[in-house]
């Protein structure tokens, strides 16, 4: 599977952090980042509720 360039680039960054200050150390660097298990996900997913279109919108926006 093919990586895009930002994937590349990320994947080349976390090699040369962990190979300059060692694992550990690039561990936590990445944990400072990592906003895992924080937030209220069923909160934020129905905040803001995805309209579904109507047919008469899907019609519209496809010209038919």
């Amino acid at each position: 599977m093919a990586m895009s360039k930002e994937d590349e680039a990320q994947r080349k960054s976390i090699f040369a952090i962990k190979n300059k200050v060692g694992v550990a150390l690039a561990l936590k660097s990445l944990e400072k980042y990592d906003k895992g298990g924080s937030g209220n996900y069923v909160a934020e997913k129905y905040a803001n509720p995805i309209k579904n279109p109507s047919d008469e919108e899907i019609r519209k926006e496809y010209g038919f």
